[in-house]
Order: structure tokens, then sequence, then C-alpha cells
């Protein structure tokens, strides 16, 4: 039967010219090589993976700023998203407003704690780690800072702390331990800050007491025509 299949002169004409239509309208698609492929498919699951942990990581940051300590994000908090935000803090009194601002917020976490009768003494020394850190970083600040504004600075703070202090007593209970946690935070940080001012002024005691040593030799090798330091390298009179 195949034998007897035949096309006429006009069929094969027809048939023909739709191969030869259909040859001239087909687009001519490259050849992708393997490897081009496979870069391509590696920039998609890069890119996705990109997306959802920036995703996932802003929306965890965003939960472990409203973290206390006890928490599972409470670390996180501390050492990621706080940490981020002072790496980006370039001027010298604004790197020490942001440390007395992360002190009255671990105050505020405890303060918090307290109120709602959840302190335990894990959660107290867990902020009082990051106070004894804060304070560190803000002494650390006040070092490259005039003796008179850092002095100011540590006054400021403590009488913040009184206040936490006084904040503290509206939820205190008597004998309750965990009140006593509170209030051992709160203590332990001021005596941490009045020793920091208590440094400052040393230091500048120290100061003065060169300045004024090395005068006093100048004017005993030459009592009639010292050469007294020039203003610069005295404390000024506020000092």
């Amino acid at each position: 039967m195949l034998k007897s299949i035949s096309l006429t002169e006009k069929e094969r004409s027809i048939l023909r010219a739709s191969v030869a239509r259909g040859i001239q309208t087909l687009e001519s698609k490259p050849r992708v090589s393997i490897f081009y492929t496979g870069i391509q498919h590696g920039l998609r699951i890069g890119l996705s993976t990109f997306i959802f942990i920036i995703f996932v990581g802003g929306s965890v940051s965003v939960v472990a700023d409203n973290s206390l300590p006890g928490d599972a994000l409470y670390s996180f908090k501390i050492n990621v998203n706080e940490e981020v935000k002072g790496a980006f803090i370039k001027n010298p009194s604004d790197k020490i407003s942001w440390q007395k601002s992360r002190i009255d917020n671990r105050l505020g976490e405890i303060k918090t704690l307290a109120a709602t009768k959840t302190l335990t003494k894990a959660k107290q020394e867990t902020a009082q780690r990051a106070l004894n850190t804060h304070i560190e970083s803000l002494s650390e600040e006040l070092s490259k800072t005039d003796t008179t504004e850092a002095l100011q600075i540590t006054a400021d703070l403590e009488e913040s702390l009184k206040n936490q202090k006084e904040e503290l007593k509206k939820y205190a209970v008597e004998g309750d331990e965990k009140n006593e946690d509170a209030f051992k935070a709160v203590d332990e940080t001021l005596e941490k800050v009045s020793n920091q001012e208590n440094e400052i002024v040393s230091k500048e005691l120290e100061k003065i007491s060169k300045e004024l040593e090395d005068v006093t030799n100048v004017v005993s090798e030459d009592p009639e025509n010292p050469i007294l330091p020039s203003p610069d390298q005295t404390s000024s009179p506020e000092q």
C-alpha cells in the first residue's frame, strides 16, 4: 500500500513551499553553553538567597530590638543590632551620647523586668555584664574629650542613674530578692561612674602637678630670668 501512494506534482509543490516558508520564519536561536547556563543559575540562586537573608535578618533585627535580658534574641540585640548602629557613628560627642543611651536602655530593661516581677539573678547579671561593657566604652570615649566636658557628662549620667533608682523604688517590695537584684545593678553602675569621675579628676591633677613641677624646675635653674612654659602648655583657668 505504501508503494502505491504517490503525490501529484501540485501536491509536491505545495509541500516544498510549506517547508520553505517554515524554514524562513523559524527564528534562529543561539546555542547557550553549559558554562553560561551554570553562571546564570548560580546568580539566580545567590540573589534569591541574599534576598531571603535580608528579609529574615531584618525581621530578626526588629524582633530583637524589643527583647529583654533572658530572651533568646537579647544577645543579638546587644552584640549585633547596637554594635552595627554604633559603627556608623563617627562624631566623638555622638559616640558618648550613644553609650550613655545604651546604659539608660539597660537600666530601663531592668526596671521593666522588676515591674513585671520577672527579674531574676541570672537576668540581672546578664544586664550588668552589658552595662560594664558600655561603661568601658564610655570611659574610652571620655578619655579623648576635654576634662570639663567629661566631668559634666559623668555628672549627668550619675544623676540619671539616681533617677532610675528612684523609679525602681516604685516597684520595690520589702524583702523581695528580685528588687534587691535591680538595686544592685544600679548601685554597681553608679559606683563605676563615680570611679570614672575620680579617675578623670586624678589625671587632671597629675597633669597640673607635672606642669607646676616643670615651672618650679625652670625657676630654680635661673631664678633671675626664668623661661616659663607658653600659655598653651599650661592648664586653662577653667581647668
